[in-house]
Order: structure tokens, then sequence, then C-alpha cells
């Protein structure tokens, strides 16, 4: 493996020396520490030792889960690495830490829940942020719709949409004068109660204008009393056209309708798993580099005829995945890093895969652009296995709200979400396939305008459609 491949987070992408114990930058001193074969490339991480160390009695799961030997060296390897903590600034990046143990294990010494919050007061002295949201600058007349707005807490009280004064998020269209369409529009309720300084992503109902013309889309807070909360609201320009004159998502984009009833998580990621390695096969080169994002211990592009590097936020899970490399032929890094800041320079990667990840990140569109600098100008960005669709009036599973309460960033996107994603992005989904709730698309740097083509008597997206649905028809009929 290259340790020419990192780059420092301090200073001006200068590379890394590979020292025994530490990554090192030349030019500026910082230094990344490696611990237990995993380096840990984060600008702001505090290294702390557990006050007790790991019980006996969970090392027997951790092994039969990831496949380990069940031995001395083993046991003695997985209290060295659960002999500290690691913590990190952001909420959500604390959550997400050792988030994969809490799952499988679930014991009490392992579970970090968040720190109780100190204010006793809901829904008094509220003061709030949209501080993004997936709202295009146009959008089609006379339809409900979702589009998803993220909404940040900045007041010393709860944010709730239950109880005698729920709150709720709405909005009112005007024109650009400031004449108001409607007093109000569809309230959108919280899944959670949201403590001071949280942040939450909601799918926010929205009724378009009769009219084709231009308006602001007001987003803001009212009480159940119906008083807006408007000090903190925020307005966004959107046209509103004729539902045919741009199409919701491309046409070459693939959407089956399988009985829900039928999906299968596993069956679902090989089939991913199957698409993302027939990708790779097909660009195949020489000296192919993969980056896997998020794919904690045990990365679905494993297994692939290329150098592998799989970024995590979780320290201890990479280091239970270094556990598992028997072979020192096999050519696979796990590395500690935050797909915010990630310590690579740009067009290093052949192959970006992320399964199941991207909608945990807060700034979805700036993970893709990042990920897209880092891509070479002929690979591509695989982004498999997420959610698809969206959930309204706050109902949603026990377990989307169980991860909500831990921290864990949740949320949910429609198929046009997803193509306005790229577009910001500045990528192009060259084949897409939605299916049962589950989104899987194959990403390009953004391909030339229609201007800059030769002419084509039929569009090219349109040629790719057979394409899809034969290499869909191969994939499943793999995995069945």
């Amino acid at each position: 493996m290259d340790a020419n491949v990192y780059r420092c987070l301090h200073c001006d992408d200068h590379p890394l020396r590979h020292q025994p114990e530490a990554l090192t930058c030349g030019k500026c001193g910082a230094s990344y520490p490696i611990l237990l074969g995993v380096p840990l490339l984060l600008k702001d991480v505090r290294i702390v030792r557990r006050d007790s160390p790991l019980s006996p009695e969970l090392v027997g799961p951790i092994c039969e889960q990831m496949r380990l030997p069940h031995d001395s060296a083993t046991a003695q390897r997985l209290q060295a690495i659960f002999s500290y903590e690691y913590e990190l600034p952001e909420l959500h990046l604390a959550a997400e830490n050792n988030y994969f143990f809490n799952r499988i294990v679930a014991p009490a010494p392992l579970l970090r829940a968040l720190p109780a919050s100190d204010a006793l007061q809901i829904n008094e002295r509220i003061h709030y942020e949209i501080v993004d949201h997936l709202i295009p600058d146009t959008l089609p007349h006379r339809r409900v719709l979702t589009r998803n707005v993220r909404l940040r807490n900045h007041g010393p009280s709860v944010i709730s949409s239950r109880g005698p004064s729920p709150v709720r998020l709405t909005y009112r269209w005007r024109t650009l004068t400031g004449d108001i369409l409607a007093d109000e529009g569809e309230p959108t309720l919280l899944p959670i109660d949201l403590p001071p300084g949280r942040t939450i992503s909601l799918p926010t109902l929205i009724r378009t204008p009769r009219h084709t013309a231009s308006y602001l889309l007001e987003l803001c807070l009212v009480r159940g009393d119906g008083t807006w909360l408007h000090e903190d609201a925020r307005s966004v320009g959107v046209e509103v056209i004729l539902p045919g004159d741009v199409p919701a998502t491309p046409p070459h984009w693939v959407h089956l309708e399988k009985p829900q009833d039928t999906y299968n998580y596993q069956e679902d990621h090989n089939v991913a798993r199957d698409l993302v390695f027939e990708e790779i096969a097909r660009r195949r080169k020489p000296g192919y580099r993969i980056l896997e994002v998020g794919g904690c211990c045990n990365p679905m592009t494993r297994g692939a005829d290329a150098e592998i590097y799989s970024i995590d936020i979780d320290v201890q899970t990479l280091q239970v995945g270094q556990l598992s490399i028997i072979d020192p032929a096999e050519r696979l890094r796990f590395v500690a890093a935050d797909v915010n800041d990630p310590p690579f320079p740009d067009r290093v990667f052949d192959c970006i895969a992320s399964f199941s990840a991207l909608h945990h990140f807060p700034r979805p569109v700036e993970v893709l652009a990042r990920l897209k600098r880092l891509l070479k100008k002929d690979g591509f960005l695989a982004i498999m296995c997420e959610p698809v669709g969206a959930y309204l009036h706050g109902q949603v599973s026990q377990e989307f709200i169980r991860d909500l309460e831990q921290g864990i960033n949740e949320q949910i996107f429609t198929a046009e979400e997803y193509h306005h994603m790229f577009q910001r992005a500045g990528l192009f989904a060259s084949t897409v396939i939605t299916d049962r709730g589950s989104f899987k698309g194959i990403l390009e740097v953004q391909v030339p305008s229609a201007r800059t083509l030769p002419p084509d008597p039929e569009p090219a997206p349109l040629k790719l459609v057979p394409r899809i649905r034969r290499r869909l028809g191969r994939l499943c009929s793999r995995s069945a």
C-alpha cells in the first residue's frame, strides 16, 4: 500500500510519510498515530483510556459476529482495542463512533448514550435555523410532494411536536411582492423531541400553487395555537412550472415496483455488490484503487483485485476489522477518517463505493462533491442500498426513532431528491435502480451539456434503459 496516497489534514495537501507507529507530515510536523494497525487520520480526536476493560463475556459474541478465532491471542487484541475510547467533537460523529458494536452486541459497557439535556423547558423561548434544504429552483404546479429541510435548535428549550402546545414545521407561499397566497401549508411533525443544539432532517410536505409563476416559499415553525415563529423563518425562491417541462427523474432511471414484503437486506446488498464488481471489471486496469466510505469492519468491496481503502469514523470497529486480515498479501487498509475531510489528495481513486452510508451524512451534497474530487477522470462513484422514499407526519419505525435519539443522523430521500443532489454535486447518474425502498446508482463526473454534444436522433440516456434492465436481470438471478 502506498503511504503517499494520504495527505496531511493541516497543511496544503502535503503527502505523509510512513513511520512505524504514525504517519507524519514532513512540512508541518503533524503526526497521525497508527493504533492496532489502523491510522487515525482525524483532525480532532481525543484518545482516552477506559475505566474498565472489556468484559470476558463479550469476547465470544464479538468473535462469533466477526468470524474471528475465539482464542487467547484474539481475546488479548480485543482487550487492547476496547481499553481506549475515542472522543470526537461533533455529536453525529460521536454517535456513530462504536455504533456498530452497540447494535450487534448492545451490552451496557459498550453503549454510549447521548448526554442528558439540562433543558427542562419544552417549546419555550424557541430559536431555530433552517440550515439547509433540498428544495430545487423549479417545482411542478398543483403537486403534493416532500422535500427535506434541515432544522437546528438554537434555543435553550426542547422543541417538540407533542404535548399541549406542539410545534411543527410548515410553510406558506408568497408572491415576489410579498403577498401571501394562503395562511398555512401542510404541517410537518418532528419525529423526536429536538434538544438544544441538535439538528434533524425533515421530509417536509409541500403543496405547490395552482398557477405557474415565480414565488417565495417561506419555511417556518408554528405553534399549535397558530402563532408563527417568523423571526427565524427562511425563504426560498421557486419557479413553479408545468409538470411536463422538466421530468422528475431522468428517463433512463429504472424504478421497479416489487412487493415491499419481499425485500431482503442481505439479498439487496449482494445485488448491489455484484453491480459494483461488474462495473469494476468493465473498467479494470493496472494499479486499480478503491475507496469504500462507511465500510465499517466488513467492506463490501473486499475481494476485488485492487488496493482497497476502507474509511469509517468508528475507530474500534476498524481495529476489529484489522484482526480479520489473515493473508499479508491482501491489499486492504482500514483507515479512521471523516468523509467530510478525507485524508487523500485529489484524483487518486478509480472507484469510490458507499453502501447504506450517504443518508447518515448531515451534508450529503458536500460529501458527494468531495468524493467527486477524489475520483480519477474515468472513475465512478457507487451509491448503493440507500433508503428512498419519505415518511410523513413524523411517523417512522421505532428503530429509526431509536437511532435519532442516540444522535445518529437519519434521513430518507425521494428519487427526485437524489437527482437534485447529484446535479448540485456535479455528478451524472449513468445507472440508477430503485427497488423496494432501496436506491442504487453508478455516478460519474457530470457529462457535457446537450449543446456541446454532437446531434443524436435518439437521446443517449434512453439507450441505457435496455442495458440497465438486462444487467439487473443477470444480477438478480445470480443472487437468487
